[in-house]
């Protein structure tokens, strides 16, 4: 797991240069921002998004799209964008919030939406099932993931 954070934090850095045009802080990122401190999460703020950095879980960029709460991860990969999609699809198999692709990088994006406005216990109920669904199918495809990035 420590690889596998270690290129996931080079690619969030650099992800975080790539976000579109029109993307923005929630209008509750204040809320968003405590919530993910209590939690242990680093949350730094920009203009455009939240980069939040934990010790022990993805690292992920959030910001506002279409009337929600996008949360976004990414993870260098070292196979070829072809040899990585099969992964990618059997990651998406067992996930509730999150959606695994191949970016135009090459990176293995991870990314989930929230509808509506930061609410705590909805919030908290999007994180456990955006945990459940990262970290647990990292943990459910150990291998296939390690092939991934080594």
């Amino acid at each position: 797991m420590h690889d596998l954070r270690r290129l996931a934090g080079a690619a969030l850095a650099c992800a975080a240069f790539a976000t579109p045009l029109a993307a923005q802080l929630p209008d509750t990122a204040r809320e968003i921002q405590t919530h993910l401190e209590f939690l242990g999460y680093q949350v730094t703020a920009s203009d455009s998004n939240l980069t939040a950095v934990h010790g022990a879980k993805l690292d992920v960029l959030i910001q506002s799209y279409q009337g929600g709460v996008l949360m976004q991860s990414f993870v260098a990969v070292e196979q070829n964008r072809e040899e990585a999609l099969p992964t990618a699809n059997l990651l998406n198999t067992g996930a509730a919030v999150a959606r695994f692709y191949v970016d135009a990088d090459g990176d293995l994006a991870i990314e989930a939406w929230m509808p509506g406005e930061y609410e705590k216990a909805r919030f908290a109920a999007f994180l456990n099932a955006w945990d459940s669904d990262t970290l647990g199918q990292f943990r459910s495809y150990s291998d296939e993931v390690r092939q991934l990035v080594n």
